[in-house]
């Protein structure tokens, strides 16, 4: 059976009808209707797939997938996208509830249109079970298309890794034509059908995966209890005199006219100062930004339907930084850490697998060839004196050397 036809939202772009494609409905969890998500469920299970990287296209609001995950023990790490408000809503209550599945499920409200390969890393396995669904060739903020979205996707496929389809889609029709045509060209293969899904790899394959690190055991609470994410209730406003990193960052970047840089950003606020600005110069560098404060997150929702031009290179993800790995990240030229020490507790933080050292340690690791990395000097909560003992630990080991101040910013990169 078809799935239903979700119907594009339109805005006015330039004297245009444009489609917006963000939706305010929420899909739920139907096998009967549209088994797609529960055959992967079942596909997983039966070959006991483990210590792999999934991309999920359309989680509905469900989040199944997570779900699973977090019962199954997290033996995978899944980067799922959702440009549903009410989805992303019930994936934020979902893991502030059960911050255990935060270590290996993160989710960002996007337009999957907008992706780009600098942005989101390689992956194992990836659904693409809505393929053709949602594209409209009028869409201002997009830079891809149904063909170049799978191209995208097979580019970032690691050796051995599949992509599924699912045969049941509304658009199935037009996504099976793209299939056909990329299998005609060498770039895709059948290698299985599984229920209602299409499993296909990329020709040539290496017979053998890159090592794997061992998945880390969850931790477990007493009574076998969900422990709740370490998350914030409030969020910030843009007070460049008490707190002036963001503003002294975004003159960084003007003033050393920086550009075609990928930038990751801790700590977005309400604001989303660096996003307005990006917009403002012209989409200069792509930026993705992390905050754990649901009205910081909700206002980037805003920003990005009214301003779907910023949705190409500006990303936000709702998630507690300290559960991020290497695996579900990209790299990155410049990195913002102004919080380093901030938020992170030993009692509410027992189920994020880093603290501030490790976590200086992921990105220090994930940092581009002349990369930089920018600390605040002096960062709130008396978290300063904290991140400066860290700091001095890092430079002293060899790790990191500082190559400027600029303003309140400490600006450091690999020797």
């Amino acid at each position: 059976m078809q799935g239903r036809v979700r119907p594009a939202l339109f805005f006015e772009f330039g004297g245009m009808s444009m489609p917006r494609n963000h939706r305010e409905t929420s899909w739920p969890f139907w096998p009967e209707e549209c088994p797609c998500d529960d055959d992967f469920l079942k596909y997983l299970k039966k070959n006991e797939v483990k210590d792999k990287t999934i991309f999920h296209f359309g989680t509905g609001g469900h989040h199944i997938l997570g779900v699973k995950n977090l019962e199954w023990g997290l033996p995978n790490g899944i980067f799922g996208i959702t440009f549903s408000r009410p989805e992303y809503k019930a994936y934020i209550d979902f893991i502030n509830e059960n911050a255990v599945a935060a270590k290996s499920y993160k989710v960002m409200y996007v337009d999957i249109y907008t992706l780009t390969s600098r942005i989101i890393p390689n992956f194992d396995l990836v659904t693409l079970f809505h393929l053709c669904e949602f594209y409209h060739e009028r869409s201002a903020c997009a830079q891809l298309n149904d063909s170049s979205l799978l191209d995208l996707f097979l580019s970032k496929l690691n050796p051995q890794g599949r992509i599924f389809f699912y045969k049941g889609s509304s658009a199935f029709a037009k996504a099976k034509i793209i299939i056909e045509d990329f299998t005609r060209q060498g770039k895709l293969i059948q290698v299985d059908e599984y229920g209602s899904l299409l499993v296909y790899g990329k020709p040539n394959e290496k017979q053998r995966l890159a090592s794997r690190r061992p998945v880390r055991s969850p931790h477990i609470f007493s009574a076998g209890m969900p422990m709740k994410l370490n998350y914030w209730d409030d969020s910030w406003e843009l007070q460049i005199e008490q707190c002036p990193p963001d503003d002294d960052f975004q003159k960084y970047l003007k003033e050393n006219e920086v550009k075609d840089k990928i930038i990751f950003h801790f700590g977005t606020g309400e604001h989303h100062i660096l996003g307005v600005k990006n917009l403002e110069w012209g989409l200069p560098n792509e930026i993705f930004g992390v905050t754990a404060s649901w009205p910081e997150y909700e206002a980037y929702i805003n920003f990005i339907i009214e301003n779907p031009l910023a949705a190409k290179s500006y990303k936000v993800m709702y998630v507690d930084i300290y559960t991020l790995t290497p695996r579900i990240i990209p790299n990155f030229d410049l990195v913002t850490l102004f919080h380093l020490c901030e938020f992170y507790d030993e009692e509410r933080s027992a189920y994020a697998q880093l603290n501030d050292s490790s976590l200086l340690d992921l990105f220090l690791s994930k940092l581009n060839p002349q990369g930089k990395i920018f600390f605040y000097k002096y960062s709130g909560m008396y978290a300063d004196a904290k991140a400066r003992v860290v700091i001095k630990n890092f430079t002293e080991e060899g790790k990191m050397v500082k190559v400027d101040d600029y303003e309140n910013l400490l600006v450091y990169s690999k020797p």
